[in-house]
């Protein structure tokens, strides 16, 4: 899971666990769907908790504290755009969205842009279905559908589709983007996605295929071989993404701390840490406290501490409520007293 998404669940656990953002609720039907919603929530399974809170705001279009967990889980499950429009229907209502949140919710997506991304959604469904409609035996026309309804926020319609097209092409790979999506993105099925992932980027077409989308399958592949130890393969996943995609901030930043931090010293690469951390951060303006903290962490390893230092104190100001930011910052300048320290013996 990348460190941006770790930031965003452990924000979301520790709203989860305040009884004054999302309460218990009393037992009418709709209340019973966001109950259920917070239990899964509690158990790391967004997408599923999705599809409760959406019952629910279906059963009573005005109940905001479900339009106010939407909007948490939206952003964990990083369908930012349906995130914003949560957020607009909670301060119609008269509530307010989790404060926590919106400053990085900015970040990822603003909110004239997710509008405009929400239409081109909306119309692409459309388009889906009447494709699949037309075409009930082509499974590429089903998993263009599971695609559209994965990025309306259908998480059941769209797994349901999914599967649909690999009933008919056990190889078409939409369909595999989209169940590796839904897999990937719960932490207690994070790892089940791999294969999944790992299909789409062999049978997808690299013509036809958006890169963003290749891209996003390599970076998430490395990541599961990270998380299961693999350094090398983890590393491999990243490079071959960046191919495809050689300005992608996630893949410069995710194979930049890898080079920077990997206890493999065949693969330790310092120099290629900092050269692909400082196009991440350039590409985004500074803007990303995580792409922030990962400079840091390249120039720590280059022994430019000072410069280290700096890097990390502009993540800390962009999100000052960072615990690891700060632990971040407090290595950098231990590591700068040691080295001075050992200068003067």
């Amino acid at each position: 899971m990348a460190r941006a998404q770790k930031v965003l669940l452990s924000m979301g656990l520790a709203l989860l666990l305040s009884p004054a953002i999302f309460p218990a609720q009393d037992a009418v039907d709709y209340a019973k769907c966001f109950n259920h919603a917070q239990e899964l929530m509690q158990q790391l399974r967004f997408h599923d908790a999705a599809a409760e809170l959406r019952e629910a705001v279906k059963l009573n279009p005005s109940y905001f504290p479900a339009h106010q967990a939407l909007v948490l889980v939206y952003a964990v499950t990083e369908c930012f755009d349906l995130a914003w429009q949560e957020v607009e229907i909670t301060r119609q209502l008269g509530g307010e969205p989790p404060a926590q949140l919106m400053p990085r919710l900015e970040r990822e997506l603003p909110e004239n842009e997710a509008r405009v991304q929400r239409e081109r959604n909306a119309q692409e469904l459309d388009s889906a279905q009447q494709a699949s409609v037309t075409n009930p035996k082509r499974a590429s026309a089903q998993g263009r559908l599971a695609l559209a309804l994965l990025r309306t926020g259908d998480f059941p319609a769209a797994s349901q589709q999914a599967y649909r097209a690999l009933s008919l092409d056990p190889l078409e790979p939409q369909a595999q983007f989209v169940v590796a999506t839904i897999l990937g993105g719960d932490p207690p099925t994070f790892q089940e996605a791999l294969p999944h992932w790992k299909l789409y980027l062999e049978y997808a077409s690299r013509s036809a295929e958006p890169v963003a989308q290749i891209a996003k399958a390599y970076e998430r592949v490395g990541r599961i071989y990270h998380q299961l130890g693999k350094e090398e393969e983890s590393l491999t996943a990243f490079e071959n993404g960046l191919k495809v995609d050689p300005d992608n901030a996630q893949l410069l930043n995710a194979a930049a701390w890898s080079y920077a931090t990997t206890p493999s010293t065949a693969l330790r690469n310092p120099a290629k840490a900092l050269a692909y951390a400082q196009k991440a951060v350039a590409s985004k303006q500074e803007t990303r406290p995580e792409l922030l903290d990962t400079l840091g962490e390249a120039l720590y390893a280059n022994g430019r501490f000072d410069e280290a230092i700096a890097a990390e104190k502009r993540a800390l100001a962009l999100d000052p409520e960072s615990d690891f930011y700060a632990s971040q910052l407090k290595k950098f300048q231990t590591g700068k007293d040691h080295v001075a320290t050992l200068k003067k013996q």
